[in-house]
């Protein structure tokens, strides 16, 4: 075996334990901040082309990286994700 890999599959193993089962959904895949349209009575989310089965977490995961949501999104954050409570505790602040 490969000596980083043990180290890998140890990692994972732990981030499997923290987060617990994941149900698979139809996600959209791309969050980027261009592919919301805000036309002053909703939300439009566009550009589908990446869109499939994955975990709802990569959408999650990516919204911090390609948004404004960044200055709001900290630890207690994922905290709140990984707990299954990151609406009701985070998501006023972040959906703002």
């Amino acid at each position: 075996m490969i000596p980083e890999l043990q180290k890998f599959l140890n990692i994972n193993a732990d981030l499997e334990k923290t987060v617990g089962t994941i149900d698979l959904c139809f996600g959209h895949n791309d969050l980027l901040a261009g592919n919301f349209i805000d036309d002053g009575r909703r939300l439009w989310l566009i550009d589908w082309d990446y869109a499939g089965f994955n975990s709802p977490l990569f959408d999650l995961a990516t919204l911090p990286r390609t948004t404004n949501f960044r200055k709001y999104w900290n630890k207690n954050c994922w905290k709140c994700i990984l707990n299954k409570r990151f609406l009701q505790i985070c998501g006023n602040a972040i959906l703002r």
